[in-house]
């Protein structure tokens, strides 16, 4: 789902403009794909060695220029041929791309220099220069109409001579070297010739990264195909002589095809993991996100049990969150009381909500609900085992102290926004990944009237501390007391920290992931020797 660009109003003077409720939904959809089991098979195939690589992925992108799409696995498909400004590293740590310096200049997280690579060209052989890049993110933040341009509050762009590039805002943001990274392809920079045929860039590539497309070997919607861009400024990085990217939507035809060995790597789910190691596959997987409920209603407007803080700590202690995780997600999630961030989790908050349904019942009675409510519930349907079968445990659970979910499930993405943004619900089965830093997890699901926030609730609190991370040179101190406090407050219910799961043939080395990404990047990977 593309993220809503609803302007956000946020507390204080420093209001990041043009924001909205940005749904990390296209992850979702390909980090929970159910490959459910199909029936033989043979084990899976190595083809140690080969020049080509073989990709499966469940959806396509929507076109090739980036400014286009949304996160996710759609990044997957940009990042062979663009070469971001920044590169989130399988070690959660920013290195260079087209920048291999960058800083903040002054106080306030207004204004941010890049300095460019030098010798970096597109793959249609124009250099990649200050005024190259200056004319891409004017064309992303001013004029493509890309959902993410709302993420940063650009004000004017500034070429100084061939190789720096500065960025002034009229909001602070501390989190640019993020945010310019691969994970929303704002810093996925097109040649000038790109930016000045914006149409071209939804069948062509004109990026600087290490392949490009090859439009004569691609059908759109069903297979994309990638060969070296002659261009590239540091050859060692190509791998392969072709990479093919294939549509795969079925999951017994994803689960067949990398068993045979016809792709080589595969997004994988917890339902058919076992059955992907026994027949040989390696399966990468590291958390990069969380599973529960998100409190719609904080203020109580719709529902108003939960605009009190002790309804929502009962709902927390109701919750058997070590049950329900070893039920239904085995080894590839954890229970956990907190959203997981980049710089705000605190170890120390996973078990802040203990299951204990009489304390539960004793704050429901306090509160004046000793004979309990309903909340009506919709539910990511499309998520697999982590959508409605999470929410459906979850009921359970408040069922036994008197709550009930009145559970609307949302069969695909777009059944399931119509739902979201309707209004009509109290809370939602939500599946986030990967992991955000907390400033983002803010305007995304906190910030007062946004689109996961849909009922006037605010927190002073919690906007001061955001409003100070947000000049902050190290966001690390407000980030956890974000966190603290959200947890305290029980402004979710979340119930587990959730792995993104690859499937990978023996063939393939390198696939690996941060959890601020959620994703393996093909330009990482190489032949198995």
């Amino acid at each position: 789902m593309q993220p809503n660009r609803r302007r956000a109003p946020l507390p204080a003077s420093r209001r990041p403009s043009r924001r909205g409720a940005a749904l990390v939904l296209t992850t979702a959809v390909l980090a929970t794909a159910s490959l459910t089991a199909c029936g033989g098979g043979s084990a899976a195939g190595s083809r140690t060695g080969s020049d080509v690589l073989n990709v499966g992925l469940t959806t396509p992108p929507t076109n090739l220029n980036p400014a286009a799409n949304g996160s996710g696995q759609q990044t997957l498909f940009l990042s062979l041929a663009n070469e971001p400004l920044t590169y989130l590293k399988a070690d959660g740590t920013i290195g260079p791309g087209l920048a291999t310096s960058w800083k903040y200049v002054g106080t306030g997280n207004k204004r941010f220099e890049l300095t460019l690579r030098t010798g970096a060209k597109f793959s249609d052989g124009s250099p990649v220069d200050a005024q190259a890049v200056k004319g891409w993110l004017e064309y992303f933040f001013f004029k493509s109409g890309s959902p993410f341009a709302a993420n940063i509050a650009a004000k004017t762009i500034e070429a100084q001579g061939t190789s720096k590039v500065v960025l002034h805002l009229s909001e602070p943001n501390p989190v640019l070297p993020y945010l310019l990274s691969q994970v929303y392809n704002i810093g996925d920079v097109a040649s000038p010739a790109g930016v000045a045929n914006p149409k071209s860039l939804a069948t062509q590539t004109r990026g600087a990264g290490p392949y490009m497309i090859d439009p004569s070997q691609t059908v759109t919607n069903d297979h994309y195909t990638y060969v070296p861009n002659p261009h590239y400024y540091d050859r060692s990085r190509i791998h392969y002589k072709k990479i093919v990217i294939k549509v795969i939507s079925q999951p017994s035809t994803m689960l067949a095809a990398i068993r045979s060995g016809q792709i080589d790597v595969a997004p994988g789910d917890v339902t058919t993991a076992k059955q992907a190691k026994s027949a040989g596959l390696q399966i990468v997987s590291k958390k990069s996100g969380w599973d529960g409920l998100i409190f719609l209603d904080r203020k109580g407007a719709l529902a108003k049990p939960l605009g009190d803080v002790r309804v929502r700590r009962a709902l927390n202690h109701a919750v058997d969150r070590k049950t329900l995780v070893k039920g239904l997600l085995g080894e590839y999630a954890t229970p956990t009381s907190q959203p997981p961030t980049l710089d705000g989790t605190d170890p120390a908050l996973d078990e802040h909500y203990a299951y204990d349904p009489a304390k539960a019942k004793a704050l429901l009675a306090e509160a004046g609900y000793a004979e309990g409510f309903t909340l009506p519930v919709t539910s990511m349907g499309f998520a697999q085992m982590l959508g409605d079968p999470v929410v459906q445990a979850i009921g359970k659970y408040l069922a036994a102290v008197g709550v009930t979910l009145k559970i609307t499930s949302g069969g695909t993405q777009a059944q399931y926004g119509t739902q979201l943004f309707s209004k009509k619900y109290a809370a939602t089965g939500f599946v986030q990944q990967p992991v955000l830093p907390m400033y983002m997890f803010y305007v995304f699901y906190l910030a007062p009237k946004n689109g996961l926030n849909q009922h006037g609730w605010s927190d002073p609190k919690l906007n001061g501390l955001w409003s100070q991370g947000a000049v902050a040179a190290d966001t690390a101190e407000t980030a956890k007391a974000m966190s603290r406090r959200g947890v305290e407050d029980a402004y979710n219910l979340p119930v587990a920290a959730i792995d993104s799961i690859w499937y990978v043939n023996k063939g393939v080395t390198g696939v690996d992931f941060s959890a601020g990404t959620g994703f393996p990047y093909p330009a990482e990977w190489r032949p198995a020797r």
